[in-house]
């Protein structure tokens, strides 16, 4: 296969046509041979991928897909939010992979479906960014339209629409500029340790530029709607496991904004995504709640971010977090594209391949895949090769839980007093709780003459002593 850029910047497909099976007799011998020879090898490649340099594939072959819908419940330029969505998959499929890099951007012109505007943008402008730089910071120049078309010509490991292994299992979410572009390299790894991951391009709630949407605790609301748009649509599939919930990448605040909004994610690695999380625009967030993140989070900081005393994750006292500072890693070391560019010197970029299997190490170990189950993640870390590049590691502890207002106001409608005894009845607590929303939860419990409304009502008296509605509870539970 191969790609060419026309002066107007696009993309033009050629085709291999394989010769006509009828027509073989009239081919010369020599050519039938090579014919043959070139079947077989891409028989014997199978799954070897040239881009991945030393990671090791899992059990599984790599299964992919796209899957473009609309988020009927926003509206986004003159339709519903289009959403495509990337989906890389364990599969035992033996076919041949048949993919190049080029199907890649082949599908990425596809983010916006068929707007008129937008598609074309895409469309004319995304091989120039990357062939700029403007996509991939680890270029430090141009790269020519020759360079290109190897690239655009190298096999991965990814059969399309495969047949997915038997079983289910733990679902990736991930979103980055370009949700297929930007870590192909580590979502095919992971599909083939047996994740279904699923990515999606960054658009928000208004398109400042194709993959580069605003900033703001709005843009962090779209994101996080965004990924449980995602999380929905994974649940059609027999063969995700949405139990087992995941958020990796460097836009993982997006992740965090989502578990502070419905709490669906078991865990989120953060690829060097900022120092701070986007904390600002997290504390706007009408959900924002630190006693909602109870999950393990795994945070990587590249070694141009000074060390902090404190950090985001510090205000997150209820999670088990692992900080983990590299040496001598700058940003650009946690994208592929050296690898992508360059596929025959691959196995030279060992810090892209480190954060890798560090992040395959994490998820396995926290969604409970049984590696290293009795290992605690940071001593495993310890044993990934490429660890002489950390430069520290620590985990923060998870403190004793703290209810949420809506946890303890539910305990105490159906009557579960035991599990908000002692701390959970201090007037500290209580008192910073709504007391409306107290106050209707008594008074229900009272006007039903449930067996706990009088400790209910003993409950809010203590806090309220004042509250002249005190009578009329009183009155309610006697009637």
């Amino acid at each position: 296969m191969n790609y060419e850029l026309t002066n107007k910047g696009i993309l033009m497909r050629k085709f291999l046509h394989y010769p006509d099976p009828d027509k073989l007799y009239d081919m010369p011998f020599s050519k039938i041979a090579f014919v043959l020879f070139l079947l077989l090898s891409i028989s014997l490649n199978g799954q070897n991928n040239s881009q991945w340099g030393n990671l090791k594939k899992g059990p599984y072959q790599v299964g992919y897909k796209t899957l473009l819908t609309h988020d009927l419940s926003r509206n986004y330029l003159d339709e519903h939010k289009p959403i495509q969505i990337y989906v890389w998959y364990p599969t035992k499929d033996s076919t041949s992979p048949g993919m190049v890099f080029g199907d890649y951007f082949e599908d990425a012109v596809k983010d916006f479906g068929n707007d008129s505007v937008y598609s074309k943008l895409v469309l004319n402008d995304i091989i120039e960014e990357f062939k700029s730089g403007a996509l991939n910071p680890s270029f430090n120049s141009q790269i020519s339209d020759a360079e290109f078309e190897i690239i655009s010509n190298t096999k991965i490991p990814c059969i399309r629409e495969a047949k997915p292994a038997e079983g289910k299992f733990p679902l990736v979410l991930h979103t980055h500029v370009s949700g297929v572009l930007h870590q192909s390299i580590m979502l095919e790894y992971l599909a083939s340790h047996g994740f279904v991951v699923m990515s999606i391009s960054m658009y928000n709630t208004a398109p400042v530029y194709y993959g580069r949407g605003e900033d703001g605790s709005y843009a962090l609301l779209s994101s996080s709607d965004d990924l449980g748009f995602v999380l929905a649509q994974a649940r059609q599939f027999d063969f995700v496991d949405p139990a087992k919930a995941a958020v990796v990448g460097m836009l993982a605040a997006n992740g965090l904004a989502f578990q502070f909004k419905e709490s669906l994610v078991d865990a989120i690695a953060c690829l060097d995504c900022s120092s701070d999380w986007s904390e600002e625009y997290q504390r706007e967030l009408p959900f924002f709640d630190p006693r909602k993140i109870r999950i393990p989070i795994l945070e990587i900081i590249n070694s141009d971010i000074p060390d902090q005393n404190t950090t985001f994750l510090d205000s997150l006292p209820f999670s088990d977090r692992y900080v983990l500072r590299l040496k001598d890693f700058l940003h650009s070391d946690f994208y592929p594209f050296p690898k992508i560019a360059h596929p025959d010197a691959s196995k030279d970029h060992r810090k892209y391949e480190f954060v890798s299997e560090l992040t395959r190490q994490f998820l396995s170990k926290v969604l409970n895949l049984g590696e290293g189950s009795s290992i605690e993640f940071v001593e495993l870390a310890k044993q990934i090769p490429g660890a002489d590049l950390i430069s520290s590691i620590k985990k923060l502890s998870a403190r004793d839980l703290v209810y949420t207002e809506n946890e303890f106001l539910s305990y105490l409608r159906f009557g579960q007093l035991y599990k908000i005894q002692g701390e959970y009845l201090s007037k500290s607590y209580l008192s910073s709780l709504n007391q409306s929303n107290l106050f209707s939860v008594v008074v229900f419990l009272c006007r039903d003459k449930k067996p706990h409304a009088k400790d209910a009502l003993a409950i809010y008296n203590s806090v309220y002593p004042a509250d002249p509605r005190r009578k009329f509870l009183q009155d309610l539970l006697q009637e």
